[in-house]
């Protein structure tokens, strides 16, 4: 078990809503409304030694905006690969895995996570657009890649 932040990827399901494109765990199916998620239960896992002090303060994404934490989930945390995945998904995410974080044999499962960077293969301009707002972060367009 770390502290976080710990560098992980992450693959996500893009879905066009009522009010733009949102991304979409691949295996919880639970939507993602902003570029932070926080699951609160592992601050109250057992199975952590104690003390594991409080929640680190609120990530700031890259041009210093504080971000605020849209979604608190109960359940296991977030998982994270260690490299970037070779099978793509709609969406590829570099995450910052944050609060507690446990390695294990396949990545991370992290108290919290926050999205730094977005990998796309469509040349939709309002994709790119919905995520880079959404998700306040840089949305690289790997079309053709």
């Amino acid at each position: 078990m770390v502290r976080g932040p710990v560098i992980g990827w992450r693959r996500f399901q893009c879905h066009l809503t009522h009010d733009g494109y949102k991304l979409y765990s691949l295996t919880a199916g639970c939507a993602w409304d902003g570029p932070a998620m926080q699951d609160d239960s592992l601050m109250l896992d057992v199975s952590f030694p104690l003390p594991y002090g409080p929640m680190p303060e609120p990530a700031r994404g890259p041009k210093g905006n504080p971000l605020p934490v849209d979604q608190r989930l109960p359940g296991v945390g977030f998982f994270s690969y260690r490299a970037r995945p070779l099978r793509w998904a709609e969406v590829m995410a570099e995450v910052e895995n944050l609060g507690i974080v446990v390695e294990h044999e396949h990545g991370y499962r992290a108290q919290g996570q926050l999205i730094r960077r977005l990998y796309v293969r469509e040349s939709d301009p309002r994709l790119i657009a919905d995520l880079e707002r959404r998700y306040q972060c840089e949305v690289v367009n790997e079309a053709g890649a």
